[in-house]
């Protein structure tokens, strides 16, 4: 999901998951709707200013594990160790 919509239409978004696994979704809404979703899912994102007049954000990077019901599970930390993670989602798939 996209916390820079200004940037990431769905056309950018299209192309960017073209080279991942089609199961997986790109999300967008208005700044509204993406402000309710990351407060639900306790996302932090700030539009930072860069020297140059354009700007970049910061945010949460984490993914997000959903089972088979859509029921959130965990995250994956690309800061823990891979093993930590492999577990995570052989878990997850059992």
């Amino acid at each position: 999901m996209t916390v820079d919509p200004a940037r990431d239409t769905p056309e950018v978004l299209k192309e960017y998951l073209a080279s991942f696994d089609s199961r997986i979704l790109a999300l967008t809404g208005s700044a509204d709707e993406i402000a309710k979703v990351a407060k639900l899912y306790r996302v932090y994102y700030a539009k930072q200013a860069t020297s140059d007049g354009g700007y970049t954000m910061d945010h949460t990077s984490l993914v997000y594990l959903m089972n088979r019901d859509g029921k959130f599970v965990g995250t994956l930390d690309f800061h823990e160790d891979p093993n930590v993670r492999v577990k995570k989602l052989e878990k997850l798939v059992q």
